[in-house]
């Protein structure tokens, strides 16, 4: 298991830079103000667990990556953070 960022606010940010976002980008589409992604990011906040499920279930993350630091093998997630669009999803691998 490789660590990549040490809190969970850090992973937050890295995801939403790497998704190419503005705070306010994300807060629209998981129903957060721009003030609560800030407060996320700075490890002075978390979000809601149904908040944080849309944000990972929105962007096909890495459930273990953004809550743990983790990357954990899996026959339905890739290696990194954010999937590769070309990975099959659990619907595609129950086929």
């Amino acid at each position: 298991m490789t660590t990549l960022a040490s809190t969970f606010g850090k992973r937050f940010r890295i995801a939403r830079e790497t998704l190419k976002l503005t705070e306010e980008q994300i807060g629209e589409k998981i129903g957060l103000t721009r003030l609560d992604i800030l407060l996320i990011e700075s490890d002075n906040a978390l979000p809601p667990l149904t908040k944080l499920a849309s944000f990972i279930s929105l962007y096909d993350l890495d459930y273990y990556w953004i809550v743990a630091g983790e990357v954990r093998p899996s026959i339905f997630r890739s290696d990194i953070p954010i999937r590769n669009k070309t990975s099959r999803s659990v619907e595609d691998a129950r086929r």
